[in-house]
Order: C-alpha cells, then structure tokens, then sequence
C-alpha cells in the first residue's frame, strides 16, 4: 500500500484565504463608510446645488445624462478603497501577478479624478466665456 503524504490543502493557505477574506470584508466596510462621509461632505457644500447654479444640470438633462457630482464622486471613493483592500487581500494570498494587474488599475484612478476637475473647470470656463463669445460674435 502506497502511502502518499501529498497535503491537498495547506493549512498556511488556508489561514491566507480567511485574512484575505477578512480583508475584503473590513475594505467593503471602510469603503461604504467613506462614500458616505464624501457624499455628507459634498453635499454639505451643495456640490450639486452649485452645479444647478452654473447651468451643468440642465446642459447634460438635454443630452439625456442624469449629473449627480455627490453620488459621483462618492462611488469614485468607495470603489478606490476597495480596490486598493482588494489589493492588499490578493498581495496577502500571494498572487503577484493579480496584484500588479490591480496595482495598475489603481493607478489609474488619479487620472479618473483629474479628469473630472479638468472637465469640471472647461465647462465652468464655458459657461463664463459664453457671453462674450455672443458679444463678439454680435460686433462682427
């Protein structure tokens, strides 16, 4: 009789998988709380109300897009924790390749939020430069 001590499950694995579960789960936490301080504070200032004010809501109603800058920004936050927990639970299970592939995709977030300012002051300058546009477009 063959006796094969060939471990299927190794107990460190298994340790690994329930504190990358652990991790997960304390990200989702950590993140559903931070959209909910963003989205408070954002709404604190009337991000919103101030976009009412500019005339964004109504520009991108008649196009067909609901703008709603609170639950925006507020989902960009939360899905930025939980990636970078995602990130530290695939690094504590040991897939590096998984990990670098996530590392990128959280890299990329920043030019996500940039973007988002940088549209924000275009159409802000926009929305300033419009009456002036009409002045000399008058005067020719």
């Amino acid at each position: 009789m063959n006796n094969f001590n060939i471990p299927i499950i190794d107990q460190n694995f298994l340790l690994r998988i329930l504190g990358g579960f652990l991790v997960l789960i304390a990200g989702w936490i950590v993140a559903k709380i931070l959209k909910k301080v963003i989205k408070k504070f954002l709404e604190k200032i009337r991000l919103n109300q101030i976009m009412k004010r500019l005339g964004w809501i109504e520009a991108f109603s008649r196009v067909g897009l609901n703008l709603d800058l609170v639950k925006f920004f507020g989902e960009i936050a939360q899905w930025l924790v939980f990636l970078v927990f995602l990130l530290f639970a695939v690094e504590f299970l040991g897939l590096s390749q998984f990990s670098q592939f996530l590392a990128k995709i959280v890299d990329y977030f920043p030019n996500i939020l940039v973007a988002s300012l940088i549209f924000l002051a275009i159409s802000s300058a926009q929305n300033i430069l419009i009456p002036f546009r009409l002045y000399f477009s008058m005067r020719s």
